[in-house]
C-alpha cells in the first residue's frame, strides 16, 4: 500500500502543564474514559476529576467508580485498563528503572495491562502478591485477601515472600494472604475476561524518534507521527489536527526545522508525517500527542544529552564459505556481539 508524504501545515500556540517539583516526573496519560475516574496527588486530601488526556505522574492515586473505566498509557509504553471500582497508586521510579518499567499498587479492584515495547516491565503490587508483566497481557483482580492473575500472551510471574509461581500464556494462579502462590492451571474460555473490550478508541497516535542516539543539546531530531487503528493499520485518511507539547519550555517544535515554539499544532494529510524538536539543555523531556479525534494520545520520554549516546546495535551474524585443504567448501558462521 503505497503511502504519500505527509504535508504538515503548523499553527503555534503556548501551552500550560501542570507544575511539576523535581522529585515529580510524568508516568502516563489517561487515553480514554467510562463514568467517574479521579485522581489524587501526594499528600493531598481531595480527589478530581480526570478524563481523557489528563497526565498522571509518579506519586498519583487514579481511582474509577461503579459502572466507571479507564484506559491508561504509560511512558514506557504500558497499556492499562481500569475496571470498575478499582484504584492504584503509582510508585516513584528508581534512576536505573526510568524508561524501562513502571510498578503501581492496587489496593482493589481489577487491572488489565499489556507491554506494547520490548523489554517493558510491569509490576502490580496487592496485599497478597506482587503480579510481576514481563513482556505479555495480563489480568490482575483483587478478591478479598486473594489476588486473581491471569497471563493471555507472553509471561510473568506470581510472587510474594513465601514463593513464586511462574506463568505463560493461557494460564492462571492465585495467592492469598500469608500464603505461596497456588500452581498455575490452565483457562478455559469462561475464565477469559471481556469488560476491558469496554473501554476503547478507534486508534491511536504513535510518535517515535527517527533515530535511537540520545540528542545533544542545541540540536533538532526528528519525530515521526503517525496515525493506527486498532489493528495498528495506518489510517490513510485522516485529516484531523495533532497537538504536540512538552512539561518543559527548554524543548521546542518546529514544522520546517526553523520557526520554534513550546507547543505546534500540525495536520496529517495521509496519516503521517515530521515534526522537528530541539532541547536547549540536556535533561528528561516528556513530549505529548493528542487530538480532539477519538484517538489515544501518544507520550513520549526522550533523554537529551551531552554525551552521544549511540543507537543500540543488534547481535549480527556473518556467514563466509571457506575452502578446505582437499577442496571441499565448509561454512563458517560467526556470531558478532555488541
Amino acid at each position: 500500500m503505497r503511502i504519500a508524504k505527509a504535508f504538515l501545515t503548523a499553527v503555534f500556540f503556548v501551552s500550560v502543564f501542570r507544575g511539576v517539583s523535581p522529585a515529580e516526573e510524568i508516568a502516563a496519560v489517561v487515553t480514554a474514559s467510562v463514568g467517574r475516574v479521579e485522581y489524587q496527588k501526594t499528600g493531598a486530601k481531595d480527589w478530581a476529576d480526570v478524563k481523557k488526556g489528563h497526565f498522571l505522574y509518579e506519586g498519583d492515586t487514579v481511582k474509577t467508580s461503579a459502572s466507571s473505566k479507564a484506559a491508561i498509557t504509560f511512558v514506557n509504553g504500558i497499556e492499562v485498563k481500569m475496571n470498575e471500582n478499582s484504584s492504584f497508586k503509582i510508585e516513584l521510579s528508581k534512576p536505573a528503572e526510568k524508561g524501562k518499567g513502571n510498578t503501581v499498587s492496587m489496593t482493589g479492584g481489577q487491572i488489565w495491562s499489556k507491554t506494547m515495547r520490548r523489554g517493558s516491565q510491569f509490576d502490580i503490587k496487592t496485599p497478597a502478591a506482587t503480579v510481576a508483566i514481563r513482556g505479555s497481557s495480563f489480568d490482575a483482580r483483587i478478591a478479598g485477601r486473594t489476588t486473581i492473575a491471569k497471563c493471555y500472551e507472553g509471561s510473568g510471574y506470581l510472587q510474594n515472600k513465601h514463593g513464586r509461581t511462574d506463568l505463560k500464556s493461557g494460564q492462571k494462579a492465585q495467592a492469598s494472604a500469608g500464603r505461596a502462590p497456588a500452581p498455575p492451571v490452565s483457562m478455559t474460555d469462561n475464565d477469559k475476561e471481556t469488560w476491558q473490550r469496554d473501554v476503547k478508541s478507534k486508534g491511536s497516535i504513535k510518535m517515535s524518534p527517527e533515530s535511537a542516539a540520545s540528542p545533544r543539546p542545541g540540536e533538532s531530531f526528528k519525530l515521526d507521527i503517525s496515525v493506527v487503528d486498532e489493528s495498528d493499520e495506518l489510517i490513510e485518511d485522516f485529516t484531523g489536527v495533532i497537538s504536540l507539547s512538552t512539561n518543559n519550555k527548554e524543548l521546542s517544535f518546529s514544522g520546517d526545522n526553523q520557526n520554534w515554539r513550546e507547543r505546534i499544532l500540525f495536520r496529517l494529510r495521509s496519516g503521517k508525517g515530521v515534526v522537528y524538536a530541539k532541547a536547549e539543555v540536556s535533561g528528561v523531556f516528556m513530549i505529548n500527542a493528542e487530538t480532539s479525534e477519538d484517538l489515544s494520545p501518544s507520550l513520549l520520554r526522550v533523554n537529551v544529552s551531552a554525551e552521544r549516546t549511540a543507537a543500540p546495535v543488534s547481535d549480527k551474524t556473518l556467514k563466509l564459505d571457506v575452502r578446505s585443504q582437499d577442496g571441499g567448501i565448509k561454512q563458517l558462521e560467526i556470531k558478532l556481539k555488541k
